[in-house]
């Protein structure tokens, strides 16, 4: 039950920006009691998790709008276009424009 709670506050803070410390917040548990069970169930971090989707967030704008990037890593959360960028060449090793003109 605890995972599952962290998934959909995952998910429901997707667009803004927080952290693994705001999840475990809202959740009421200890930072290092969650990374445990994730690391646990799932052999990657909390933070890996709030990447993982952000970026199957992003693919889905990429593919089903024409949204510029800014507009994009805005909804996904992060900062800028740029550091957006950065961290979708890093997960698939494609820029997002590369990823969308691919599908």
């Amino acid at each position: 039950p605890l995972l599952s709670a962290a998934l959909r506050e995952i998910a429901r803070r997707i667009s803004t920006s927080f952290g693994v410390a705001e999840v475990a917040e809202a959740l009421k548990v200890p930072r290092t009691r969650l990374d445990r069970l994730f690391a646990e169930k799932f052999s990657r971090s909390v933070g890996k998790e709030i990447v993982r989707q952000r970026i199957e967030r992003a693919k889905e704008l990429l593919t089903t709008t024409d949204k510029q990037m800014k507009e994009i890593a805005a909804l996904c959360g992060y900062c800028n276009a740029g550091y957006f960028t950065n961290a979708f060449r890093a997960e698939t090793g494609l820029t997002p424009k590369a990823w969308r003109r691919e599908r």
